[in-house]
């Protein structure tokens, strides 16, 4: 996995989640998955879509780091993903 540099999306692409806190990059998506309720992650990440994923191929403009998000259905995966991208 790449190191992905920690970045600030345009203005008016933040990541909203359900409860309306706005992420302005991966690190934000990192340290509120950390306290995250199960049912936030369930209503962005499921069998149908996977909302993370799509915000960093668009709005984050990563298509590698989207592509591994996109296979992830678990939040302690995609805190460890996200870990590895920024980190390692």
């Amino acid at each position: 996995m790449k190191k992905t540099p920690v970045i600030d999306v345009p203005q008016g692409e933040e990541f909203v989640l359900s409860d309306g806190q706005r992420l302005q990059n991966i690190e934000d998506l990192y340290l509120s998955l950390a306290n995250m309720p199960d049912e936030h992650f369930d209503h962005h990440v499921n069998e149908e879509k996977n909302d993370f994923a799509t915000w960093i191929e668009h709005s984050v403009d990563d298509k590698f780091l989207a592509s591994n998000v996109r296979q992830i259905d678990s939040k302690e995966q995609l805190l460890k993903t996200l870990f590895m991208t920024m980190y390692c």
